[in-house]
């Protein structure tokens, strides 16, 4: 019998039923490697910028660090020139580990990696499970 509105039917094999099923899993694993993909990107990216800009200021604090230590020394040469590099000195620990502190949060702070396409293959999972 004709299908209504031009609408195609499928045979009812076995085979024709197998070969929708195996395109609708090409199609969903497909989606998710596009996924895959599309995260690592923007991770390396991300990554990217963040080590290029980190570098950057890691560069230009050191120099301003030891210019400022050079011209506190020398302005105090003639009487204080010890204790001027030790306060320096201390000064710079207490920055470091502060930063260090800072570091330690981030990382344990940081997203879970691949986390769209996780939940994609969860939700995939779901609805396997369901049917």
């Amino acid at each position: 019998m004709p299908a209504a509105d031009g609408q195609k039917t499928h045979g009812g094999g076995a085979i024709p039923s197998l070969r929708r099923l195996v395109a609708t899993c090409v199609e969903v694993v497909h989606t998710r490697l596009g996924i895959f993909s599309s995260e690592i990107e923007e991770e390396r990216a991300r990554l990217g910028s963040m080590v290029m800009t980190c570098a950057f200021a890691l560069f230009f604090f050191f120099i301003s660090a030891i210019l400022f230590v050079f011209l506190v020394v020398v302005l105090l040469w003639e009487s204080y020139r010890v204790h001027a590099l030790g306060i320096m000195g201390g000064l710079f620990l207490l920055a470091g580990l502060i930063a260090w502190r800072s570091y330690l949060r981030q990382r344990s702070e940081r997203p879970v990696f691949l986390a769209a396409t996780l939940g994609e293959l969860a939700k995939d999972r779901r609805e396997l499970t369901s049917r």
